[in-house]
């Protein structure tokens, strides 16, 4: 059996189809795989704001709002408090004595680079060997996590509109040894 690259970064334009891609994946691997998706919050057809999504417990927990102005950070119009994923990522930590078959991150974001927390969990649990993981950024991902990316030399992907069928089944046929039994 041919080697597995450990960490294959999945890049795009927005709404390129990134999220709805790796809960997809998530759906299909959903043994033993560990993380969280941001996800888009709508209120009457217009998006206030975006949540986290643990993919153990489902989850739904807070991450940004339009009407959050006294918010710590601030990315465009959003207000950015990163209580929501420090929970996610604490329960991460704690419910892990060894890591998932797969980590599925969504994702590298700005937002996201707010929590210390994140990006010291980044750095302690993606450099391990033998880690296996799927992370999400935009095209152009946010220098926050430019140092974390030059050690773990990913497999980067771009998804474009007219290839996600395609990339999606190469990715499921790329991760499906990782849950093969041995």
């Amino acid at each position: 059996m041919h080697e597995i690259r450990p960490i294959i970064l999945l890049t795009g334009a927005p709404r390129s189809g990134k999220t709805t891609m790796v809960a997809r994946l998530a759906d299909t691997f959903r043994r033993d795989i560990d993380g969280f998706i941001t996800i888009e919050v709508r209120h009457e057809g217009r998006r206030i704001g975006f949540d986290v999504l643990d993919l153990v417990t489902h989850e739904f927990l807070p991450l940004a709002r339009k009407e959050w102005h006294d918010a710590p950070y601030r990315v465009g119009s959003y207000g950015v408090r990163c209580d929501g994923l420090e929970i996610v990522i604490k329960r991460m930590t704690e419910r892990r004595i060894i890591a998932p078959r797969l980590w599925i991150i969504d994702e590298l974001g700005k937002m996201e680079a707010y929590s210390k927390r994140f990006l010291e969990w980044l750095n302690r649990t993606l450099t391990v060997p033998g880690v296996h993981a799927l992370l999400t950024s935009g095209l152009r991902p946010h220098p926050a996590y430019h140092p974390l990316l030059e050690r773990l030399h990913p497999d980067v992907i771009v998804l474009e509109p007219d290839r996600r069928e395609s990339v999606e089944q190469f990715l499921r046929h790329r991760l499906a040894p990782l849950f093969i039994d041995h």
